[in-house]
């Protein structure tokens, strides 16, 4: 595949009345500055963010509402991508642009085709549903941000936790381990997964009525006990006298069955939606009456929501669509119940029709017990005989989607032949195991680690050697992504790599890492306050020097402020 080239970025706030634009090499950049509050870190995080990412951006640098555009190239193709808060706007290969109001759907779709990021993940509440994730988890790799990258390998921005157990995944696309045939296979195996959901939910249909049968069934039912050649026969002998009678038993049993497993439905859903209205009142009381501002913080994951005056309506609004589906669920409940009533009532008017001729078809089960009606016990078991002949049938259904699912799952498993994981585990620790040497790491301990996926097995040594192996890691983790990954290459964003206090020759090692061990024709930006260190590196880079303006300039603003009249007209994404 092909690489992602960052040209150019511009960026501006209106609030501030500041801007400024950077223009980069395709090989080495260099983001530095004398005072480590002059926002090298700042800028590297904005490159990632115009694609859609969530690096940490602090409350002061939020405050600007700073627009961000970056222009860049994949192959021939120049490409440009923009953000202001969570819309985005891009434009392919020269095209004008169009907006996406969100980072998550149809501009996730589009860029993971750009990228051939071709990752689906489960939803976290409902895992038959697979997702296109948004950049941040394209870029993951490829970025190591200076606060939480050198703690926590694979955790570089924030808000991954909206999947669960994405790790596994996502790190053996990166590498090579999975293809896009995997992914075809994880949406035809949740294909059954759905089309098993409402067959098991009949399942559970139809055990609910053989209870509800055994519950509205006379007690005599319950002492029947005949073979098939016997029931075939009593059947037979009754079959003239008794059809329509028994036809009428056999039909109210079944529609009581059916309208109580109704019932319990709807008494379910109208508890459901009673709680619902319930929580949306308490939600709009403490929004009104605890919450001052026009937003909240979860105390949980610290997301910030809204509470300006058109949230606290929506609570009202669908409050009151909780009580008028609660209004809607008590009609039915009540004409639900009338209908039971009417076929109770029909049930007794046939009891007692057949009551009269019942003790010719009724025989004593032992001395001291009265006489059991046959006649109630056919009924009731052609009943049970249909309805179980039905489970049976559906029960065959699940077990052959089963089937198909496991067989789905053996074939997906074959696209990855054990030469071919082998082959890139011994590829993965041989360069890792060299960088960690190369870097003076060899306190670091590599025994657990077989594969890209042992991130957290990396362990040992202080905390300056720690970080050297995290260093090590990436850059083997980089070099294998270029050399066996399918995606398009991004560039490699290192910041600040003189992490817990390197020494002098250390820091010496892990600056001509970056230079003579990263591929060939990767990007690389390098994050650092300038030092005699980065002498070598500054010779061959495009070095970006900031000063106590930090990233916007106020005097440039009026000079780049029309980079963004698009914002205001551009064409707006059809969702599909």
């Amino acid at each position: 595949m092909e690489n992602l080239y960052i040209k150019r970025l511009t960026l501006i706030s209106d609030t501030d009345k500041s801007a400024n634009q950077f223009e980069f090499s395709t090989r080495y950049n260099l983001i530095t500055a004398n005072d480590n509050s002059h926002g090298k870190s700042t800028l590297a995080k904005m490159i990632v963010w115009a694609f859609g990412c969530s690096p940490y951006l602090d409350h002061v640098w939020l405050g600007l509402n700073c627009k961000v555009l970056v222009e860049f190239e994949i192959g021939l193709k120049k490409h440009r991508v923009a953000r202001f808060g969570n819309s985005m706007f891009l434009a392919l290969n020269g095209g004008d642009f169009i907006h996406y109001p969100k980072i998550t759907g149809d501009y996730s779709r589009v860029v993971q085709e750009l990228f051939g990021f071709e990752v689906l993940l489960p939803n976290k509440e409902n895992t038959n549903k697979l997702e296109v994730p948004p950049p941040s988890y394209y870029f993951l790799p490829f970025y190591v941000d200076q606060r939480k990258s050198w703690v926590k390998l694979w955790d570089g921005f924030e808000n991954l936790q909206q999947y669960s157990a994405w790790q596994n995944v996502v790190i053996r696309f990166h590498t090579g381990y999975l293809t896009s045939q995997h992914f075809v296979y994880e949406q035809k195996i949740a294909e059954k997964r759905v089309e098993k959901l409402p067959i098991a939910e009949e399942v559970k249909r139809i055990d609910s009525a053989i209870e509800t049968i055994a519950q509205y069934a006379p007690q005599e039912y319950i002492d029947f006990a005949v073979d098939e050649e016997e029931f075939t026969k009593l059947t037979q002998e009754v079959e003239v006298e008794l059809s329509e009678l028994q036809k009428s038993q056999e039909i109210n049993l079944r529609a009581m069955a059916e309208l109580q497993v109704d019932r319990q439905y709807l008494e379910s859903q109208f508890q459901l939606v009673s709680e619902a209205s319930k929580e949306l009142e308490l939600d709009y009381k403490f929004s009104v009456e605890r919450i001052d501002g026009d937003s909240i913080s979860c105390p949980l994951c610290g997301t910030v929501h809204d509470n300006s005056l058109a949230s606290r309506t929506s609570i009202l609004t669908d409050k009151d669509d909780a009580v008028r589906q609660g209004n809607v669920i008590a009609d039915k409940l009540g004409k639900l119940y009338k209908k039971i009533e009417v076929v109770r009532l029909e049930s007794e008017v046939v009891s007692a029709r057949i009551g009269e001729i019942n003790t010719k078809y009724s025989y004593e089960a032992s001395s001291n017990s009265k006489p059991i009606s046959m006649l109630s016990c056919i009924a009731a078991k052609s009943v049970e005989k249909i309805v179980s002949g039905s489970r049976v049938v559906k029960v065959v259904e699940i077990e052959a989607l089963e089937a198909e699912e496991r067989q789905l799952k053996k074939d997906q498993r074959s696209l990855v032949q054990k030469e071919r994981k082998s082959t890139l585990d011994d590829s993965f620790t041989s360069l890792l195991g060299k960088y960690v040497i190369r870097l003076n790491a060899v306190g670091v301990n590599l025994s657990s680690v077989k594969s890209p996926l042992d991130y957290n097995k990396i362990f040992g040594g202080g905390a300056a050697e720690a970080a050297r192996g995290g260093l090590a890691y990436y850059i083997a983790l980089i070099n294998h992504i270029y050399r066996h990954g399918s995606e398009v290459k991004a560039p490699f964003i290192i910041d600040t790599p003189n992490q817990q206090e390197q020494t002098h020759v250390n820091y010496d090692r892990i600056i001509k890492m970056l230079m003579d061990e990263t591929p060939e024709n990767a990007q690389i930006f390098l994050g650092a306050m300038n030092s005699d260190q980065l002498a070598g590196y500054k010779d061959k880079a495009r070095v970006i020097e900031l000063d106590e303006n930090k990233v916007l300039d106020k005097a440039k603003f009026s000079s780049l402020v029309d980079a963004f009249a698009f914002m205001g007209n551009c064409e707006e994404a059809v969702s599909t």
